[in-house]
């Protein structure tokens, strides 16, 4: 009894974690690529992060992030990849903001599991250096405004 009770609570959390998926994965599908913004002063080739906060960035990561989004930042046919073509594609029209935003409402999916603003900048930071964009002397903020003055462009 007591099994089957477990196997049907752990079931319901299967099924819960892919309807999350599901439902970021629409919603993310149905951004729209806004022009870049007209006050953005400079872009993520420009060294906005530090190698040390890339570190820290990483613990959080692997602590957080990997089960869903994968140690190589592949993500899955459900969950958006955070590494390669695909992601500059779908943010290259973005700021370091909109990101940094879309981190900090929705990941992860367990509201309980959020994280402070600090660790999704470090985790930021990591995602910027996994994508080959230079460290630079100062680090990520962990607030919207200045992060906002980052254009996400894919190439220099």
């Amino acid at each position: 009894m007591i099994s089957a009770l477990r196997a049907t609570c752990a079931w319901a959390a299967v099924a819960t974690l892919l309807a999350i998926g599901c439902v970021a994965r629409t919603s993310q599908q149905g951004l729209t690529t806004p022009a870049p913004p007209l006050n953005a002063s400079h872009t993520i080739w420009d060294g906005v992060y530090t190698e040390e906060q890339s570190q820290r960035g990483e613990a959080t990561y692997i602590a957080t992030c990997v089960l869903c989004h994968k140690p190589e930042l592949t993500g899955t046919e459900i969950i958006p990849s955070l590494v390669g073509e695909v992601f500059l594609s779908r943010w290259g029209t973005r700021t370091a903001g909109d990101l940094f935003e879309r981190m900090r409402t929705s990941m992860p999916p367990n509201v309980a599991l959020r994280l402070t603003p600090q660790e999704y900048a470090d985790v930021l930071a990591y995602i910027f250096n996994k994508n080959q964009f230079p460290a630079g002397q100062d680090e990520l903020s962990d607030t919207f405004e200045p992060l906002s003055l980052i254009r996400m462009a894919p190439s220099k």
